[in-house]
């Protein structure tokens, strides 16, 4: 069978989105043992809660922490 790469993205973010709360709190805990996630935007090291939850990711936190992500959306909605 051929799967495209699309296909194979489709299956992933699908399995991602099915996650339960454990499994990704245990992917969170394995990817930063210390608790604190690398904000790329402020570029600082951030604890947990100040990141937006999303499942999308695999660590279930958004990438940019929630201060990022305001001056962004404050940017972008400027005329």
């Amino acid at each position: 069978m051929i799967v495209t790469a699309r296909e194979r993205q489709r299956f992933k973010r699908a399995n991602r989105l099915a996650r339960t709360d454990d499994q990704i709190v245990a992917a969170r805990i394995a990817r930063h043992p210390d608790g604190l996630k690398w904000c790329p935007g402020c570029q600082r090291q951030l604890p947990f809660h100040a990141f937006a939850e999303s499942r999308r990711e695999v660590d279930g936190l958004s990438p940019r922490c929630f201060g990022c992500r305001a001056h962004r959306d404050e940017q972008e909605t400027r005329p």
